[in-house]
């Protein structure tokens, strides 16, 4: 929505060659019959009732500001014309246009705006408006879900928190894609996602980059991403092993490994459910980092 209303006269309507004295229209939001107001003043405090009476000329003086369905009928009732999809938008604010404090819902119904802030908590499935672009500032701490409307990068669900602005692309009629992510701390990364209890095929995370797996299941794969995709794990655990595979599951020096409590791994993507341990880390000081003494414990 716009910060200010347009000034609108339709009219006047005739109807067989008679002007169309005290005329009504209707007005709703484009495409469905959801009241969405007209104003007698350009800063939109005082609205008009449903329908509005033309004078008695058959001419309609309001302020609208968005896309709308008119419906124009007669005293008697008669339908005159229906306009869907017209949109009406202050000329000083031609392409953008900044809307109120939303809440967060599985589906967000955008109108035409193109900024707004979102406040609340629960997650986002559905994007719908008319904006070819759109900005959301976060309030609140969500996720974003990929799904059919709402296109995000390698298809993966993402952790959305306050602070963080969200760029997205409409693509077509009820399709967006985010485009852009920028954290509140900067980069891309740095997530903590959902914890996991260790499997045979480890998960990878719904959200975030960096997650907790506990238990001592041995891993002997893990779940497939995108080539470059990489995430870190602590193991929470006792300790548990992590099998070799030298195409599926590659560890330095190709041996199985034992991890122990709190350790960190790396696991980097290479594509099609193939993976390799790029890093890790032990919590005791004297054992940082990979050494091949260390790496090279068999599992048992």
């Amino acid at each position: 929505m716009s910060t200010v209303a347009q000034r609108i006269q339709l009219g006047p309507f005739f109807d067989q060659g008679s002007i169309c004295g005290a005329a009504t229209l209707e007005h709703y939001a484009a495409g469905t019959s959801a009241l969405k107001n007209i104003w007698s003043d350009a800063s939109m405090t005082t609205t008009l009732p449903q329908p509005f009476t033309s004078d008695a000329n058959g001419i309609f003086n309001f302020f609208a500001d968005g896309i709308y369905k008119f419906i124009i009928k007669r005293a008697d009732g008669a339908v005159l014309h229906t306009l869907d999809n017209w949109k009406i938008q202050d000329v000083t604010q031609t392409t953008l246009s900044q809307g109120g404090i939303v809440s967060t819902a599985t589906t967000m119904a955008l109108g035409d705006n193109t900024v707004a802030h979102w406040s609340g908590s629960t997650d986002v499935e559905v994007l719908t408006g008319t904006a070819f672009f759109y900005w959301a500032i976060a309030d609140g701490n969500f996720n974003l879900i990929h799904s059919s409307s709402l296109l995000l990068p390698d298809n993966r669900n993402r952790k959305v928190l306050s602070g963080d602005t969200l760029f997205f692309i409409r693509e077509s009629a009820g399709i967006y894609r985010l485009s852009g992510h920028t954290q509140k701390e900067g980069g891309w990364t740095g997530r903590q996602g959902t914890g996991v209890a260790a499997t045979a095929t480890l998960a990878v995370p719904t959200t975030g980059d960096f997650i907790d797996v506990s238990g001592g299941t041995t891993i002997t794969a893990v779940a497939s991403a995108a080539a470059g995709y990489r995430f870190r794990a602590r193991f929470t655990g006792t300790g548990l092993n992590i099998t070799h595979n030298g195409t599926s599951l590659i560890s330095p020096w190709g041996y199985d490994y034992r991890t122990v409590p709190n350790e960190i791994i790396e696991f980097q993507s290479l594509g099609s459910g193939n993976w390799i341990l790029t890093g890790g880390w032990e919590p005791e000081p004297s054992r940082k980092c990979w050494a091949t003494p260390l790496w090279s414990k068999i599992a048992f």
